[in-house]
């Protein structure tokens, strides 16, 4: 994991691996940050980041995929391109975040484990996500 200066934590945040924290970036407490995830400089981060997303904002919300992050870790194109269209289903397109779970679900995105992880971490989500 990479935190940049003056990068603060509330009590009890979960940061999953090769997590990008940008400088004077702060976390509420109780907030977690998914696997490959990142977080521009001077977020404000309220809710939970999900795997493989960055976040940036005052309060920060999800932007884009961690394309690059994932290509340095040695992700496939294809993975890459799944993250891609969970992004969209939760942040782009007309399902709410219950809908876009319910579609995750049911297999029609396959059954990647980075697609188990994604349904892993929003079932587990306490605070909702950004």
């Amino acid at each position: 994991c990479v935190f940049s200066n003056n990068a603060t934590l509330g009590g009890h945040c979960v940061i999953g691996s090769r997590v990008v924290i940008g400088g004077l970036t702060a976390l509420h407490q109780f907030c977690r940050m998914g696997d490959g995830s990142m977080v521009g400089g001077c977020a404000k981060v309220i809710q939970d980041v999900l795997p493989y997303m960055i976040a940036d904002g005052h309060p920060a919300i999800h932007r884009a995929i961690n394309k690059v992050g994932m290509e340095r870790s040695g992700f496939t194109v294809e993975q890459v391109a799944l993250v891609k269209r969970i992004y969209k289903l939760f942040f782009r397109g007309t399902l709410n975040h219950g809908q876009a779970l319910e579609v995750l679900e049911s297999g029609s995105l396959g059954n990647d484990p980075i697609v188990q992880e994604c349904i892993a971490f929003v079932k587990a989500s306490q605070r909702g996500f950004a």
